[in-house]
């Protein structure tokens, strides 16, 4: 991919799939989703909420690498692949859903 190509794919996540926020000073879209999933995990699913408590677990020692990343740097290739696939179809709301189900 040419580099001209590469900058135009770069807006276009940054406009079309919200990206945006997770890059912005004080990152508002990362902070904003980070809270969304310590609520779903201290909700939803109370016992892994106070497990993370008791060894001091925060939710976004992992999770806000899986947003900014998309999911890139820690799973492997073909799952990665897979995800971005449906986050091009889907939007944002896929990688929600993804990071959800983990």
């Amino acid at each position: 991919m040419k580099e001209e190509q590469a900058f135009w794919m770069l807006v276009q996540l940054m406009r079309r799939y919200r990206l945006r926020g997770m890059f912005m000073a004080k990152n508002p879209h990362l902070a904003m989703e980070l809270f969304r999933m310590k609520w779903l995990i201290e909700h939803c699913t109370p016992n892994l909420h106070n497990h993370f408590a008791e060894e001091g677990v925060d939710v976004s020692m992992f999770v806000s690498e899986w947003l900014i990343t998309l999911f890139s740097y820690t799973f492997p290739h073909e799952f990665t692949f897979k995800v971005w696939d449906a986050f091009f179809v889907k939007g944002f709301t896929f990688i929600l859903q993804v990071q959800g189900s983990g």
